[in-house]
């Protein structure tokens, strides 16, 4: 709850006091949800019997996001040296065919 309430608290333009009932609902909301859930799932024989991989299960799960961010922030960097590196090849290839004060193809 703190990740998301930290995210909500500043559009919302929430004060500290303001916060309160949020900090403590969430707090009660997310032990409830998280007892139950144990409750539930513990009674499945295939979970019981393979905890080890539903918890590496539930970290990839979570690390999944973080994952794509920075493959997607790396991909998008790329992009810019890639044209950089297209339009230098571009300008040697016009430089190489024209002689030194003879006009360039395509430049007015």
């Amino acid at each position: 709850m703190r990740t998301f309430i930290t995210v909500v608290a500043g559009p919302a333009r929430w004060s500290g006091g303001d916060s309160s009932p949020g900090h403590s609902s969430g707090a009660i909301l997310w032990a409830t949800g998280v007892t139950l859930l144990d409750y539930f799932l513990g009674g499945i024989p295939f979970l019981q019997k393979n905890i080890e991989a539903a918890l590496v299960a539930s970290v990839l799960v979570s690390v999944l996001p973080m994952v794509f961010e920075w493959w997607r922030h790396r991909r998008q960097a790329d992009e810019p040296r890639e044209a950089a590196v297209e339009a230098q090849q571009i300008v040697d290839e016009v430089g190489a065919t024209t002689e030194p004060g003879a006009p360039r193809p395509g430049v007015v």
